[in-house]
């Protein structure tokens, strides 16, 4: 085979495409193969850190884990000054497995324990990164970190600019459900961006901020998952806005009714927070939605009122309505709000 044979007459953003749907594991391999091989990954605009493999997660040794994020640092060193536009980052909690020696019934016995193992201190290395990405010019930013404060420590792993990166269209972050991790906002509370689109999943907001607010008029898409209490005040100033979901213990959307463009809602609520007059306000502000989902503890809610009291509510949205996906328990008086739903969607009242 001769030197770079695939790829010889292939042209670079051709190339890079290609490259693009390897993770950075096979990416390295793949630079061993020749010399234009080991040239292309390091001016690739498309970067997929995932270290979620089987390699690298509890099958995996310390020293196997620190000598690959030994690799990528050397590898974001080399790709220097070129534009990383799309950049991946996934990583999983790292644990050693030890056995416990204890008795029972004065018979000796051992049981395994994980626990968190040493290379947790090189976790700093991910906000390092990040940061690279940012002054690169990164466009699609999606980190996908799932360890435990032990193993990160307390200084956020998403650091403010981010948010203030001109670049970014794209902020996708997952956290996990049972890993959730502080995001650092920017000094002022109030920030603008040029996002299209922000995901946001199990993440905390640095220093207990009371209230965020987002300004973009770029912004289309805004996807928030939390399943705690403790939730800062979220005002978008987004007049493109056009996609919404939230999944949390309490919608804290504030001046949703002011999102004139929004065309699709989803709404995956719980009960033990929210009462029927909340969601009436919430329902009340998406006038000009066209796609709706409930799930069914947010219908559970709506059990309150009867089909006669939807009417005399009049909400807007409900005219304009093309697509309903609503969720409820078998039993549940929430059939009356599908029923106004229906009726006046089909027929226009």
């Amino acid at each position: 085979m001769t030197d770079g044979f695939r790829f010889s007459n292939v042209p670079d953003e051709v190339a890079h495409r290609i490259l693009s749907f390897l993770a950075i594991i096979d990416l390295t391999r793949f630079g061993c193969v020749s010399k234009r091989c080991r040239e292309l990954p390091l001016s690739s605009p498309s970067l997929d850190f995932d270290l979620s493999a089987s390699d690298y997660t509890f099958a995996s040794t310390c020293e196997k884990r620190i000598q690959l994020l030994n690799y990528l640092d050397s590898f974001l060193s080399r790709h220097g000054d070129n534009k990383i536009q799309h950049f991946r980052v996934r990583l999983e909690c790292h644990c050693v497995e030890k056995k416990i020696k204890w008795m029972v019934d004065k018979t000796q016995s051992f049981r395994v324990r994980r626990e968190a193992c040493e290379c947790r201190k090189e976790y700093s290395r991910i906000v390092r990164w990040v940061e690279i990405a940012a002054r690169s010019g990164v466009e699609t930013l999606h980190l996908e970190i799932f360890i435990d404060e032990k193993q990160c420590g307390q200084d956020p792993l998403v650091q403010s600019c981010v948010f203030l990166c001109g670049s970014l269209k794209t902020l996708e972050l997952d956290f996990g459900m049972n890993y959730p991790k502080v995001l650092k906002k920017p000094s002022s509370s109030s920030f603008s961006s040029n996002l299209q689109r922000l995901d946001l999943r199990n993440v905390e907001i640095h220093e207990g901020a009371e209230s965020i607010t987002i300004q973009s008029s770029s912004l289309e898409s805004f996807r928030y998952i939390y399943d705690d209490d403790d939730l800062s005040d979220f005002d978008i100033i987004a007049p493109n806005l056009k996609c919404v979901a939230w999944k949390a213990n309490m919608f804290v959307f504030q001046n949703v009714e002011k999102c004139s463009c929004l065309e699709k809602v989803e709404l995956l609520l719980q009960p033990q927070k929210h009462d029927a007059l909340v969601l009436f306000e919430v329902l009340r502000g998406i006038s000009t939605v066209k796609h709706l989902t409930l799930n069914h503890e947010t219908t559970r809610n709506c059990s309150e009122f009867d089909t006669r009291c939807w009417k005399s509510l009049n909400l807007a949205f409900v005219h304009k309505l093309e697509e309903v996906d609503i969720h409820m328990l078998i039993g549940s008086n929430a059939v009356e709000f599908a029923r106004y739903v229906l009726e006046h969607a089909l027929y226009g009242g």
